[in-house]
């Protein structure tokens, strides 16, 4: 669970994401995220952010709070990244730990 003064941001067992209205207690959206959340999620401003790990691919996605519409996804580059901490946001910047493996010639890491 997180909130701000008008929302309140649940997941659920069935890897839903629910965005309730703190004043009347009724359901503003729900999203089938499909993916189980690695952190709860982070409200900065009028979005959401959720980080998420499907087939040892890790992504970081906003979504607009007041409808619940996705406005992008940030996935694995090209290198071996890990997210370690939820996002940490100011404004326009985002800042997301996480662990770069890479892979030597010989083919270790």
């Amino acid at each position: 669970l997180t909130s701000n003064k008008t929302n309140l941001i649940a997941f659920t067992k069935d890897k839903k994401l629910i965005n309730i209205n703190t004043f009347t207690g009724k359901e503003k959206w729900t999203i089938d995220i499909k993916e189980n959340l690695l952190f709860q999620p982070v409200i900065s401003e009028n979005n959401i952010y959720i980080t998420t790990k499907s087939n040892n691919i890790y992504q970081l996605t906003a979504y607009n709070m007041s409808n619940g519409k996705k406005i992008w996804t940030f996935k694995n580059p090209l290198l071996n990244l890990s997210i370690t901490n939820p996002p940490s946001i100011n404004q326009d910047i985002i800042i997301l730990s996480t662990i770069i493996e890479s892979t030597t010639l010989e083919g270790t890491t």
